[in-house]
């Protein structure tokens, strides 16, 4: 649970909310969607600015006055989206330039435990083996990094890069009652040990629920009790996410690090497949496109769950 935010209000602009729920109103199937002329879209990216009924992620404005907010794996507010949160988004985009309306805001923190082996000359931590890595772009809610101590406890959101270590953008405190909590690519995966492993973090989930098919490779969120090392964690929860962001047809606007590539026409996102053809439009700044390069990428998911892109933009 974040926790460093809960005694804003929330104040929601009562007109965008009317109008955002009437045009959802009309679209709660495909077909509904095609005949009145929205579009569904998915979107995952850092928040820039926060209105009060309205978010900026990935650099496009989503109105959220009737959105319902997941924060955890839990019902959340509005008011618990900070500034530096990575977020998935799903709504309808009514087109003609109108603003993209959403029905649900989530938030997932890449990892929450304890703090430990920092290393000021690296600008690294490890919390749960998976290694945090800060710059000066990263927002803390609390103590900065220079002020971060072993064993606080802290909740980190940002993307992973091409090695599994996280390019933080947003730590914030976490309380210590708060369960472990890690999300990660499985490695390893030991069906009659019922283990596997996210990065250097072995999980063992014998006796516990697993939602979905646990696979080597699948993204998973893993939640329990950590080891007092920090090396292991026995699971209580274990939720295998969906491979693609999107389904097909879905617009999609993806932000993050490049992770893989595999060609000139083929990269990936944190998982998520990307695909270039002769009609997209590229803006790559200084460099040709690269691991680790923060991308924006805007386009169509396709029947494989592949997002073709019509415009890749990178950021640095």
């Amino acid at each position: 649970m974040k926790i460093s935010h809960v005694g804003r209000l929330v104040h929601c602009g009562a007109g965008i909310a009317v109008a955002a729920l009437l045009v959802l109103g009309a679209a709660k199937t495909p077909a509904g969607i095609q005949g009145s002329g929205l579009q569904a879209f998915s979107t995952i990216g850092s928040v820039t600015q926060i209105g009060s009924s309205w978010i900026v992620v990935g650099g496009a404005q989503y109105i959220t006055g009737g959105a319902q907010f997941e924060i955890d794996g839990q019902p959340g507010r509005a008011l618990q989206i900070q500034v530096g949160d990575v977020v998935s988004v799903h709504g309808m985009a009514p087109g003609g330039g109108l603003a993209y309306i959403a029905t649900d805001v989530i938030f997932s923190g890449n990892v929450r435990g304890r703090v430990r082996n920092i290393d000021p000359a690296a600008s690294t931590f490890q919390v749960l083996g998976q290694t945090v890595r800060v710059n000066s772009q990263t927002l803390f809610g609390a103590r900065d990094f220079a002020a971060l101590q072993e064993g606080d406890e802290i909740e980190a959101s940002g993307f992973p890069d091409s090695t599994g270590a996280l390019r933080a953008l947003r730590i914030d405190p976490a309380a210590v009652s708060d369960p472990a909590r890690v999300v990660g690519t499985v490695q390893n995966l030991n069906q009659q040990r019922m283990t596997f492993q996210i990065n250097s973090l072995t999980v063992s989930y014998g006796g516990t629920q697993v939602n979905g098919l646990l696979a080597e490779g699948a993204t998973v969120t893993a939640e329990g009790s950590a080891s007092p090392d920090g090396a292991g964690l026995v699971a209580n929860t274990v939720n295998v996410q969906r491979g693609s962001l999107g389904t097909p047809g879905v617009a999609g606007r993806i932000e993050g690090l490049v992770t893989a590539l595999d060609s000139n026409t083929y990269f990936e996102v944190d998982g998520q497949p990307v695909e270039v053809n002769a009609q997209t439009h590229l803006s790559l700044r200084n460099a040709p496109l690269q691991l680790n390069a923060t991308v924006r990428v805007s386009g169509t998911f396709d029947d494989n769950g592949v997002l073709v892109a019509s415009q890749v933009q990178t950021e640095n």
